[in-house]
């Protein structure tokens, strides 16, 4: 059946709330009810309901690139570490500097020059 609504349903409402119950049987979720509730008593009926459509099209957005965000990064993370094994056999001057300095900040044979105060 199509039910024509006087007012047309936002897209909040007509796409991503149905997506969000697909998993749970049809049902939403309680704690989106509770958002619901917390925009439409902090808010009010008509910027609640404002507020919550914008939340419900942001939402979904924001977790897709915090995935993308962290896909990235393991990608990159194991870009580096295969590239750093393979590089590892020809360590370059700045390559071992760097180890004195970890070396050195680790507290391992560090010896400093006195400065005499005159």
């Amino acid at each position: 059946k199509k039910f024509i609504y006087a007012n047309p349903q936002p897209p909040s409402k007509r796409i991503v709330l149905p997506l969000i119950a697909l998993p749970f049987g049809g049902k939403l979720p309680r704690c989106v009810c509770t958002f619901y509730q917390f925009f439409l008593e902090k808010f009010g009926m008509e910027e609640g309901n404002v507020y919550f459509d914008k939340f419900c099209m942001v939402a979904p957005v924001l977790c897709l690139f915090l995935i993308a965000s962290v896909i990235t990064n393991m990608v990159k993370n194991s870009l580096t570490d295969s590239s750093s094994s393979s590089s590892s056999k020809g360590k370059t001057k700045k390559e071992s500097s760097e180890g004195k300095k970890k070396a050195a900040a680790e507290g391992k044979a560090v010896k400093k020059k006195k400065v005499k105060k005159t």
